[in-house]
């Protein structure tokens, strides 16, 4: 059994995803978002074909049973509240795929749920939650997953085949950490400048004054993820901001937050480049300075 932690925007994707090509999925859910799924079902409206399925949802713990998989697909700030309800629904031999934000979600779940359970990971894809179980996917949609120690193991191709089998783009990466600082250095320039001036990502590709500001705020990442270990190409700047890169209009997952009064990801995001940036004694001015608004909204708004 597959069980999907946050039916959200990328979990509610790949969860409906998976439901539809057969597989036995169960949604763990928020009450609210449990009735109305069970009354109305889960709605995807896609570029890569629309799915109308039934999920089995549950909002109780207790309720699940075993899950040899699990989608971790919640918003990082929410895992403190949701590991220990989880940690009683393991199989044995259960796999948690995280498919969260930032660079530190893979040790935190592993020191949760044990470092042979956890597989590193993340989505590439643009879709939101119109209301809850009724999802819209307009670009992209694929994961990538990984060993956070590298190796390409057999956990790992079964995973893989099981996405396979769903239709599910996906890529196994032989250096999941390196991938997941290639990811931030785009969120960590994309979500919060997005939040400032309240547009697509499209928009901020066409104007030269947030290109330029996107252009300094990734360069600091990749002097961060270096110092980290992970160097990355100059070239990764070049495609990040080439607008034919990106495809179609879009508003990144932060500002569909912000916009809806929810807390935003600025620990995972901005905060994990500050963080680093700080223990390295590398200047990071740019993100410190996003780090700062997020956070200020964050706590203005009781987030």
């Amino acid at each position: 059994m597959i069980l999907v932690v946050g039916p959200g925007a990328v979990g509610g994707y790949f969860g409906g995803r998976l439901v539809a090509a057969g597989e036995t999925v169960v949604f763990f859910c928020r009450p609210k978002t449990k009735t109305l799924i069970e009354k109305n079902g889960l709605h995807i409206e896609s570029v890569s074909g629309n799915i109308d399925v039934r999920p089995r949802c549950v909002d109780r713990a207790e309720d699940i049973g075993a899950a040899d998989l699990i989608l971790w697909a919640v918003k990082t700030y929410d895992n403190p509240s949701l590991i220990p309800q989880i940690q009683s629904c393991l199989a044995d031999s259960a796999l948690v795929l995280s498919l969260q934000n930032g660079v530190d979600a893979v040790d935190e779940l592993a020191a949760a749920f044990g470092q042979s359970r956890v597989l590193g990971g993340f989505a590439g894809i643009a879709s939101e939650v119109i209301e809850p179980g009724r999802i819209r996917h307009t670009a992209l949609g694929r994961i990538t997953l990984g060993e956070p120690d590298g190796s390409e193991s057999a956990r790992v191709l079964s995973t893989a085949r099981l996405l396979d089998r769903a239709g599910i783009p996906h890529r196994v990466s032989r250096n999941i950490r390196r991938d997941l600082w290639a990811k931030l250095v785009w969120n960590a320039a994309f979500n919060p400048v997005s939040v400032f001036f309240q547009t697509t990502v499209e928009h901020l590709l066409a104007d030269i004054s947030s290109l330029s500001i996107l252009k300094r705020a990734m360069t600091e990442v990749l002097r961060v993820a270096a110092a980290e270990g992970y160097p990355l190409p100059e070239e990764i700047l070049e495609k990040y901001l080439d607008p034919a890169e990106q495809r179609g209009e879009f508003y990144t997952s932060m500002l569909q937050d912000f916009r809806r009064g929810k807390p935003m990801e600025s620990e995972s995001i901005s905060g994990a480049v500050v963080r680093r940036a700080r223990s390295r004694g590398i200047p990071a001015p740019v993100n410190e300075l996003f780090f700062d608004c997020l956070t200020f909204w964050n706590r203005s708004r009781g987030s």
